[in-house]
């Protein structure tokens, strides 16, 4: 059974309603569509599963190997595993797969439909019948109907899911980055100010000359230590593309 919130993600996914890059430029939200986890400059929901970043990468090879370790559970024909395994590497890495001369007759009909569909649980009819040959073949009392629900669960909780909330790791990680910067920006106009407050009142009421020049030198050395520690932090923000809140002092 999927829960009520995977259930909800699902729905926003089929129906184009994700908070992904293009989405959020569309909403006024953000100001460039790129990927949170790789310079791809458009994201959509298909670049999700196909991220190249290195952090996908290995989700997506974890998640392919709970799909097997699955598939070899539940008594599936062994190639048939093979030729799903290899496909949907080969799909998740953006090369097309032709039909093979010793493929399943629903592998060669899925590829025609696209492998796309397959990942996103549109199996073709065929599976079923094919299924339910080989459980018939080697006398399994398991049920066809259930092999196929439940790889169209796992298709969502194995590879879709984890893919999600991997991404959202990434996009919350650079909002909390945004709000540090705000809030340090923040200290050090704060800071500033009182500081130059401090001067101007120093300033005014001491009649030495030299004093005065002592006292100025002691602010601008204080004023100098902060503007480089918030330049390195702005250094950093740069760095990682994020936009500037709050100018540097």
């Amino acid at each position: 059974m999927m829960s009520p919130m995977n259930n909800i993600y699902i729905s926003k996914h089929i129906t184009g309603f994700l908070p992904i890059g293009r989405n959020m430029v569309r909403r006024g939200a953000w100001k460039e569509p790129h990927c949170p986890r790789c310079p791809f400059p458009m994201e959509n929901s298909a670049h999700i599963l196909r991220c190249p970043s290195q952090a996908s990468r290995i989700l997506f090879r974890s998640s392919m190997q709970k799909f097997s370790i699955w598939l070899e559970n539940v008594d599936t024909p062994s190639i048939l595993t093979t030729h799903i395994l290899d496909i949907t590497a080969s799909w998740a890495s953006g090369v097309h797969t032709p039909p093979q001369k010793n493929s399943p007759q629903p592998i060669i009909l899925q590829l025609q439909l696209g492998w796309d569909h397959f990942t996103h649980g549109r199996i073709h009819q065929s599976f079923l019948q094919y299924i339910t040959n080989h459980y018939i073949h080697i006398s399994s009392k398991r049920n066809p109907s259930s092999w196929i629900s439940v790889l169209i669960q796992k298709l969502w909780t194995l590879f879709h899911l984890p893919q999600w909330e991997n991404r959202n790791k990434y996009v919350h990680d650079l909002d909390r980055v945004t709000d540090s910067t705000t809030s340090l920006n923040g200290i050090f106009c704060i800071q500033n100010r009182f500081l130059y407050k401090n001067i101007l009142y120093n300033m005014q009421h001491q009649t030495n000359y030299i004093l005065r020049t002592e006292i100025k030198l002691v602010y601008q050395n204080i004023f100098y230590s902060m503007q480089h520690q918030s330049k390195i932090y702005f250094t950093y923000q740069n760095q990682i593309g994020l936009p500037r809140t709050i100018s540097p002092v």
